[in-house]
């Protein structure tokens, strides 16, 4: 009984991790799209909401700093940053280390959200 309940927890701690990293992702091509647009900023509340119910970890604390940095492009109308590039790989490092992110990607064999480099003219 005791796996059952671990596996449980994992589950519902991975969905708020995709949860998590898609609302990032969104806020990140809502900046992409239109820096400066509305839709950047309540993009990046709604990651933060997401972001929260992670609860501690470097995984959190990463996707944080990833938001703070999408804000600040969003204030100052840049589409990306040197610290807005840092930050999406910081993710993704954080990410191939999270256990819930690895073992429900090895689990479904399906690829999980991202948040990759943008798109070069």
């Amino acid at each position: 009984m005791p796996a059952d309940t671990t596996e449980t927890t994992e589950v519902i701690d991975s969905d708020s991790l995709d949860r998590a990293v898609e609302a990032a992702a969104t806020a990140l091509t809502a900046l992409r799209a239109e820096p400066r647009a509305y839709a950047v900023a309540a993009a990046v509340d709604r990651a933060s909401q997401a972001v929260d119910a992670l609860g501690p970890g470097v995984t959190a604390v990463v996707l944080r700093r990833l938001l703070a940095s999408i804000a600040d492009c969003h204030r100052d109308g840049l589409r990306d940053s040197s610290r807005l590039a840092v930050c999406r790989r910081t993710i993704t490092v954080a990410l191939r280390l999270d256990p819930r992110w690895t073992s429900a990607r090895s689990r479904t064999g399906n690829p999980r959200p991202g948040l990759s480099q943008p798109a070069r003219p």
